[in-house]
């Protein structure tokens, strides 16, 4: 129980560092209250090591709505989405199929000099890209910064190591 007694100390610490334990916090401390129960069943869990590791990876992807294994694209994967024809998958609501063309929504994520994300077009790039299966979700940060009312790509490198994921990521000649 001596660890168990840590981890929850220690993680009442970082909360209130963090100010997550106030009433004028994010959530009106509700964060901190719903940080420290999930803290509790896994210290009473009595996980150490690899267990422990291994129960936060697999938890924290549940969470997240991500899935364990790869998409198989096969038909009970996929229900109807708000649009006419485009299909979107049970597994990973970012992965949709139109027209019987699998696509990744998510699959660039533009990043500004601010730090904000934001899907789209930019210099003839498009954030979601077509996949084939089987297909593990992978979101790439590409940054932009914002010159004459446009947004350019800061660092074409970071589009090469998404082409290598996305084989169907076109980037213009003169960057290849």
């Amino acid at each position: 129980m001596e660890k168990e007694s840590d981890l929850l100390q220690f993680a009442e610490r970082e909360l209130k560092l963090a100010g997550l334990d106030r009433p004028d916090s994010v959530y009106d401390g509700a964060v901190y209250n719903a940080v420290m129960e999930l803290i509790r069943v896994f210290a009473n869990q009595g996980r150490s090591g690899y267990s422990a590791g291994l129960v936060v990876q697999i938890f924290s992807r549940l969470a997240k709505y991500e899935p364990l294994l790869p998409l198989t694209g096969q038909d009970d994967e996929w229900v109807e989405s708000y649009a006419d024809g485009l299909l979107q998958n049970k597994r990973d609501y970012s992965v949709f199929k139109e027209n019987g063309v699998p696509f990744h929504s998510d699959a660039i994520i533009w990043r500004d000099p601010s730090g904000f994300g934001f899907l789209g077009l930019v210099e003839g790039v498009q954030s979601s890209q077509k996949i084939v299966f089987p297909f593990m979700p992978k979101t790439f940060y590409v940054d932009v910064d914002y010159e004459n009312k446009e947004y350019r790509i800061k660092d074409w490198s970071q589009l090469r190591e998404a082409q290598k994921y996305y084989p169907f990521l076109e980037l213009p000649e003169e960057v290849k």
